[in-house]
């Protein structure tokens, strides 16, 4: 173990061979607690101490030698957070059910009149989709039909957009006017690993808005954003651009950064408009390492800090 190594270690979560979490370890080169139990140093399999001249896992191996794999897997991720701390609107599983992405946000609460203003803004987009749909039916042939009404939806949509992230870097401590700026949010929340359905047009492909954003092109690699910027600013050469297809995408993109912010059933809501007409059915896979601790007993509440873009 180098010296780099040695200074990371603090808290700990243990996966066991069949992807189970099972518990959080505080760990430093001579002891490992497990602090999501009462009374740990006394309860079997959550304390180890090392031996003189032994490195804490080899004692935690000597000791419990089925906890690691055939192959010499360590079971126990180093995090990137401490218990109870979070990245402000940033969406994560928590280390109880580190599998069920987006996960959520653990200060949604204090944010109720933000994610409001959000979620209206977006059905109200979502409103005037359908309305376009009432006159152009959305099969694959009509994807490339344009006009202003589509126009117009789609520029409201983009603009939204960047509303959501100058709001989710300005959270972070940074902040951002173009594409260049926001494209940092991509692998901070794993935007481009969403996928959108509509179900009341099942024939329709999902829409994974973000999956082609580049950050050596973080205009132009977002079809639907380049498209925006482009009839935004003369609409006479670049009318045509404003397709339905990339109005559509413009929308789900707005769906995607609710539930990326907030989680699915607190960003959309439960039993809303939007979680009628929009299905997530694809959402981003985290590290054990990526995953939100709980404060458990250690801290009393959670605590925001920044991203590290």
């Amino acid at each position: 173990m180098n010296a780099e190594t040695r200074q990371r270690m603090a808290y700990f979560l243990r996966i066991d061979h069949n992807g189970k979490a099972l518990g959080i370890w505080e760990i430093t080169t001579t002891e490992a607690v497990r602090i999501d139990v009462t009374n740990p140093r006394t309860g079997p399999g959550s304390y180890f101490r090392a031996e003189t001249g032994e490195e804490i896992f080899e004692a935690i191996r000597r000791q419990a030698t089925s906890w690691f794999a055939p192959n010499g897997e360590n079971p126990f991720h180093c995090m990137d957070l401490g218990p109870g701390e979070h990245y402000p609107r940033m969406a994560r599983p928590n280390d109880q059910h580190p599998y069920e992405s987006p996960g959520f946000n653990p200060t949604t609460h204090l944010e109720q009149e933000t994610v409001l203003q959000i979620r209206s803004q977006t059905t109200l987009l979502a409103r005037r989709l359908s309305e376009i749909f009432q006159t152009i039916h959305p099969t694959a042939r009509n994807m490339q039909a344009y006009g202003n009404d589509i126009r117009n939806l789609l520029i409201l949509a983009a603009m939204e957009v960047e509303a959501q992230w100058k709001g989710i870097l300005r959270a972070n401590g940074k902040t951002g006017e173009k594409t260049s700026d926001y494209v940092a949010l991509l692998p901070a929340m794993k935007l481009d690993q969403y996928r959108v359905t509509l179900p009341e047009f099942p024939w329709l492909t999902a829409v994974a808005p973000f999956r082609t954003w580049d950050a050596g092109a973080p205009s132009k690699s977002l079809e639907w954003y380049n498209a925006y910027n482009a009839t935004k600013h003369d609409r006479e050469v670049a009318f045509g651009e404003a397709t339905l297809e990339r109005a559509i995408a413009a929308v789900c993109a707005n769906v995607v950064l609710l539930a990326a912010q907030y989680g699915i059933p607190y960003g959309l809501g439960q039993r809303s408009r939007l979680a009628d007409d929009f299905y997530i059915c694809e959402t981003p896979r985290w590290e054990p390492s990526e995953v939100y601790i709980d404060p458990y007993s250690s801290v009393e509440s959670w605590k925001s800090v920044p991203f590290p873009f």
